[in-house]
């Protein structure tokens, strides 16, 4: 076994009148391999006292399902161990119920829970109408924060199901686990379950939760109902629980908290039970309001008295009037219960518009508007924040400054959308566009400082709170004086440091030093309020008047004008913007500089006439770079290396030495067996980039055909200090030769083509496969394409049924044989697809002709459309058409407000934009798409030779044999055609029948099916000997036809 964990463990009375406890662990291995489910015994000693175990299916068992065990003891009987596992039968999730006797001897099974699609969170044993009852709690298997329901399951001892029952509290319900206890003390045990739901969740990452805890009567009716709200995160959830009986019971709960992209938390909440309380009735009518969607009820809740109530109906308002809840949430910002504050200020930032920053203004926030920032100042190790930079000396706001790697100068912040959070990295990065290096998901480790100002004006003199939210490390002047200071590292969240201040009536200025050292984000949220946390009234904000945005290009007066500055640092600067854009002046500035004595700005200039290409700075910068720090000399090397100087080996990364001698870089390899690897570059100790590169996949050229293939999942640079020094080009550049020492043909990766990443990969050898695309209707407003409603009725269209399930399957096995892609689904292990409610099927005359995947979004109400697959017996832009309009419609009803289309097929693109589909301007910036490389021709040809022998076959060029050469720079291979069989070899054979040149990346998408051979002769991208001709054309169009691509599906 690759794997194996124990998943429950129970006490139990044994036979002797001693006491046992039952383990229950699972075991799995590969795709291809059995699990194993076993039960062991111990004493009171943890001796073992007996076990049993079976084999399970290949594929039944993965590692995250989970089990539950519970000793279920019937009165003067012996005692019985109850199991529930969660299993995949056929790749379709379900639960496994069963009983064993004492003697571990199976003895009740049940397996229609197979059919329910739901995995088990919770199993327990008590007596409810004094007989022994097996009570099991489930839910939807279904990412987290769908539309799911929880339900209860109870059973007898023979297990009999008796009763049931499916509640979802809010929008979604998931319950984490089950107890049957005597609350009351009346002798009449109910069950309770632990659970959560929510409302709404904004962009998934802020998602309210709130935890649940409910009583029920043996005949599952809903007594009591409890909530309190968790630390906002999709994945949090309330998980185990346990409950001390007493006079007074207490209950205490366990819950994960937090997003799916940071580090989990545990939170730990107690309760005391009493009876006859009136709260469970309120949240039960709370319940009541959000199923009947009633406003008023939450409006009225936000002015309880009880913070959860408060809570409550601030979710409420949100998630049922959305954007038009803005003013009516906004008085929360006055609130004194900090969570309820920041759950505002998280909502009122995911509508990203006008409306909600002035809200935050009204409350006494400082959006980015209201600043002027200058920066980025170097902020190595930390030593940035203590030392004082000239803009904290004096406020002059014409001036120009040497920052870190750019000229800092006093500008307003620029901003992606309408926010309340300063986000100083969007600012001091530069943008997408000019860079190809996308903010939003890379490192904004910048290790560097930039200062904030504006003026604060106060009608009279008073008293105040600042109230501050920063990353990483913070100062405060107020009107010239240091106020504040602490150099702690957090994450920025709304009124975390509380600084009490006295305003004077009229001008205040404030300035902030925020340091970037160690987390992603650099930024801050700031309010003044009363020292209660109400707004001042009368109070606003007012920066100095400045003419430039951040990331703005300097002019050439300004530029010039800096060349004659007294600092080195500035004029090497200005001089390298004016070199690099063709100025005479900026070359002859940074030859005077790099022949000056000040060795620092010698060094910089020399660096830059390098970059450009200018030879004659070679020697200077070979002579100057050993005295530099190490991140210098690798982009030295960097650019003596594109100058042809072999010098550059003397800074590579490998080579670098502290003055003791002591190696300062290496490339680090990590294997993980056949599987693949990680390589990694670190430079004195710290991870510079990496490459995780997994192997042994399979790609699918038709017919069932595949070939082998490494994929690179992984590959960036762990912060912008690390970029521009070639050091991700040699990353991509090893991790390619260790791909071709695995032995695989072929690569993919999936990147954005906007992206640094991209231009690497396409230096090495991969090609862009026909490019993704993504298309979005607004308000589902669908066009009527010409004759589409008598198309529409030749279809029936409705969701999806289990008896459904293995046409689909073979309608996708079929589209799958007529695609070009990596191979479907190798990482579930080929099993079948999870088809459930979220597939929409097109009939004709009953039969299954199609179908489509759609991904619903409840809380953002758009959806996406995943995958259109259509037979091969009807026409696909006609089944398409119908499937399309079916689903619109059912989501209009829903009230959805937008429906997207990821990567349709090429031919289904017109009739998207037909019915009103519009091109994504996010996606069109960035531009998807996935790569292909070939790493040996000769073998790749040999792993796919039955395909050209099967498509020879079916052409009317059947019959040709002799050889093809395939000529060009890097692949060059020949392949015999002989006997309907296809062999191939390294190298061009001179006495070829048929020689093919072409450049390796023509090769590349003409093995790959995206290489239209007639275009390629039109545009003069090929030659061939003999002389090209109709027969070469038609036997090179039969081997290597243009076939439909099947994208990886790639998230960004």
């Amino acid at each position: 076994a690759e794997w194996a964990a124990a998943k429950a463990v129970a006490a139990m009375h044994a036979d002797d009148g001693g006491s046992e406890i039952a383990v229950l662990a699972l075991a799995g291995g590969a795709k291809d391999a059995p699990g194993r489910a076993a039960i062991r015994l111990y004493g009171d000693d943890l001796g073992l006292r007996g076990h049993a175990d079976r084999e399970l299916e290949p594929g039944k068992i993965e590692r995250d399902a989970g089990g539950h065990l519970a000793a279920l003891q019937s009165p003067g009987g012996p005692a019985q161990i109850v199991t529930a596992i969660n299993v995949r039968d056929q790749g379709h999730p379900g639960i496994e119920l069963r009983t064993f006797g004492s003697d571990l001897r199976p003895r009740r099974f049940a397996s229609r829970l197979l059919r329910e699609a739901r995995w088990a969170s919770g199993l327990v044993t008590g007596e409810l109408n004094g007989r022994p009852a097996i009570i099991l709690a489930s839910g939807a298997l279904s990412r987290p924060l769908s539309d799911d329901v929880s339900s209860l399951h109870i059973f007898n001892a023979n297990l009999a199901e008796q009763c049931r029952i499916e509640w979802q509290t809010l929008r979604q319900s998931s319950v984490g686990d089950v107890m049957v206890a005597d609350l009351d003390g009346d002798g009449r045990p109910r069950i309770v379950t632990i659970g959560a739901t929510v409302m709404r969740g904004t962009y998934g990452h802020a998602a309210q939760v709130f935890g649940e805890v409910r009583a029920w009567d043996p005949a599952l009716r809903a007594t009591d109902l409890f909530l309190w709200p968790l630390q906002p995160g999709a994945r949090s959830r309330p998980s185990r629980a346990c409950l001390f009986l007493s006079r007074r019971p207490r209950l205490f709960v366990a819950s994960r908290s937090g997003a799916s992209e940071e580090p989990a938390s545990c939170e730990i909440t107690s309760f005391r039970y009493r009876a006859s309380t009136e709260d469970g009735q309120v949240f039960m009518s709370v319940a009541r309001a959000w199923r009947c969607k009633r406003v008023p009820v939450f409006r009225r809740l936000l002015n309880a008295q009880d913070p959860t109530l408060r809570a409550l109906g601030l979710e409420g308002l949100v998630t049922l009037m959305r954007a038009k809840s803005i003013p009516m949430i906004a008085p929360v910002l006055r609130d004194r219960e900090c969570s309820l504050v920041r759950r505002t200020v998280d909502v009122l930032r995911s509508f990203r518009n006008r409306d909600a920053v002035e809200a935050a203004r009204a409350g006494g926030f400082a959006t980015p508007d209201d600043w002027i920032i200058i920066g980025p100042f170097d902020n190595a190790a930390g030593r940035g924040f203590n030392r004082v930079y000239p803009p904290e000396r004096k406020f002059d706001p014409g001036a120009f400054y040497a920052g870190r790697d750019a000229i800092a100068r006093w500008s307003k912040v620029r901003q992606e959308h309408p926010d309340i959070y300063v986000d100083l990295a969007v600012s001091a990065l530069l943008p997408f566009a000019r860079t190809g290096v996308e903010i939003s998901w890379n490192s904004r480790r910048t290790a560097t400082v930039a200062y904030a100002l504006t003026d604060v004006i106060c009608p009279r003199r008073r008293q105040a709170m600042i109230r501050l939210g920063r990353s990483d490390a913070a100062r405060i002047r107020l009107n010239g004086r240091e106020i504040w200071t602490n150099s702690e590292v957090r994450s920025p969240t709304v009124d975390d440091d509380l600084i009490p201040v006295t305003l004077r009536a009229g001008r205040n200025r404030i300035m902030l030093k925020v340091a970037n050292t160690e987390t992603q984000a650099w930024g801050f949220y700031f309010r003044i309020t009363d020292r209660v946390g109400r707004p001042i009234r009368g109070l606003r904000y007012k920066p100095p008047q400045v003419a430039a945005t951040q990331g703005d290009f300097l002019s050439r007066a300004d530029l010039t004008r800096l060349l004659s500055d007294r600092g080195p640092a500035l004029r090497v600067l200005a001089a390298a913007e004016l070199a690099r854009t063709g100025e005479p002046a900026g070359l002859a500035a940074l030859e005077r500089l790099a022949a000056g004595r000040h060795h620092g700005a010698a060094a910089h200039a020399a660096l830059v006439l390098a970059d450009l290409g200018e030879r004659s700075a070679a020697d200077r910068l070979a002579a100057l770079a050993p005295g530099q720090a190490p991140t210098f000399r690798l982009e030295a090397a960097n650019a003596l290396r594109r100058l042809g100087d072999r010098r550059w080996k003397r800074f590579s990364l490998d080579r670098l030495r502290s003055k003791t001698g002591d190696p300062l870089g290496e490339f680090k390899v990590e294997a993980r067996g056949e599987r693949g690897f990680v390589l990694k570059a670190t430079l004195q100790g710290e991870e510079m980039g990496d490459i995780r590169v997994s192997c042994g996949h399979r790609f699918h050229f038709g017919d069932g055909v595949t070939a082998s293939c490494s994929r690179i999942d992984v590959f960036g640079m762990s912060a912008s200090k690390f970029r521009r020094r070639g050091i991700g080009a040699e990353i991509i550049r090893r991790g390619c030769e260790m791909m071709a020492e695995r032995g695989d043909a072929c690569g993919t990766v999936a990147t954005g083509t906007g992206l640094v990443a991209h231009r690497l990969y396409r230096r090495f050898g991969y090609v862009d496969r026909r490019l993704g695309c993504s298309l979005n209707l607004h308000e589902l407003d669908l066009r009527q394409s010409p004759g589409a409603a008598a198309t529409d009725k030749t279809f029936s269209i409705r969701r999806f049924r289990s008896g459904d399930r293995s046409a689909l399957e073979r309608l996708h096995t079929e589209w799958t044989q007529r695609t070009i892609g990596p191979e479907v689904d190798e990482d579930r292990g080929g099993q079948i697809r999870d088809f459930g409610p979220w597939y929409w099927v097109a009939l004709r005359a009953g039969k299954p002709v199609g179908f489509v995947h759609i991904a619903e979004d409840p809380f953002e109400k758009h959806a996406t459309v995943r995958e259109v697959v259509t037979g091969p017996e009807v026409d696909q832009m006609a089944a398409a058409h119908a499937l399309v309009q079916a689903f619109a419609t059912h989501l209009r009803a829903k009230k959805f407000e937008r429906l997207a289309w990821q990567d349709p097929a090429e031919r289904l693109r017109s009739l998207a934009r037909g019915l009103g589909f519009v091109p994504d301007p996010w996606h069109e910036l960035h531009g998807w798409v996935d790569m292909f490389k070939i790493i040996r021709l000769a073998q790749l040809l040999s792993e796919i030779a039955p395909l050209f022998a099967r498509r020879l076959a079916r052409s009317p060029s059947a019959g040709w044999e002799g050889t093809l050469a395939l000529n060009g720079s890097r692949l060059r291979a020949t392949m015999a055609i002989a006997d309907g069989q296809v062999r191939a070899r390294a190298g061009v054979a001179r006495n070829a029948d048929v020689t093919i040149a072409m450049t390796d990346d023509d090769i590349t998408r003409l093995v790959a099916g995206d290489c239209d051979i007639w275009d390629a002769y039109r545009h003069h991208r090929l030659s061939t000997r003999p002389t090209f001709n109709e027969r070469i054309w038609r036997l090179v169009e039969a081997l290597f036809p243009m076939m439909e691509v099947r994208q990886s599906r790639g998230e960004w």
